[in-house]
């Protein structure tokens, strides 16, 4: 009897360590790939009804995946950009959810406006719904800002759908400068 017990022990934790392995395995694999574009019929599906913005067909986006995956991501994408997003998260507002963004401008000129994309997250750091159809992400953009170089603005955006997403992961994808230049994701 004791024998049977044993082999049932060790062939569980074979088949634990076998799962385990494999598991990691294909998340990583997944994750090799963390970048995919936005195709017009994820951009139609994604626009459906009255949902908050989102990004425009061509527009690269990040897969869903933890958070800690994530910011390491975005940390490489980021880190050349004249505007980035040092803290972002979903707060509730006077008129309910709002994305709050805190940018710092790390260019050489005065920003005016500019666009991105945020990714939302639950206190876990699991992937969330961010808009009405299901996506964990939005389009936000600011207008008529003015943000020196080397300075520190606040973007407030309402939002409607982020169920229990409250962590965010923020990229700026396109910034207009005073002096008439763009800057562009490639």
């Amino acid at each position: 009897m004791v024998k049977w017990i044993l082999i049932a022990v060790l062939t569980l934790v074979v088949g634990l360590a076998a799962g385990f392995f494999i598991g990691r395995y294909t998340l990583e694999r997944q994750w090799r790939q963390p970048v995919m574009m936005v195709t017009p019929e994820m951009e139609k599906r994604a626009q459906a009804g009255d949902a908050d913005p989102t990004p425009k067909a061509g527009s690269r986006i990040l897969i869903p995946m933890p958070l800690e995956r994530t910011r390491l991501v975005a940390r490489d994408i980021v880190k050349k950009d004249p505007l980035v997003a040092i803290v972002s998260t979903v707060g509730n507002g006077e008129d309910g959810s709002e994305l709050h963004l805190r940018v710092e401008n790390r260019g050489t000129c005065k920003v005016v406006g500019y666009e991105g994309i945020a990714y939302g997250f639950d206190a876990y750091g699991v992937p969330q719904k961010m808009n009405k159809n299901g996506e964990h992400y939005l389009a936000f953009k600011a207008e008529k800002v003015a943000i020196e170089p080397k300075g520190i603005a606040q973007l407030e955006s309402k939002m409607r759908y982020p169920e229990t997403a409250s962590l965010v992961v923020a990229h700026i994808d396109r910034v207009d400068c005073e002096s008439g230049n763009r800057w562009a994701r490639q």
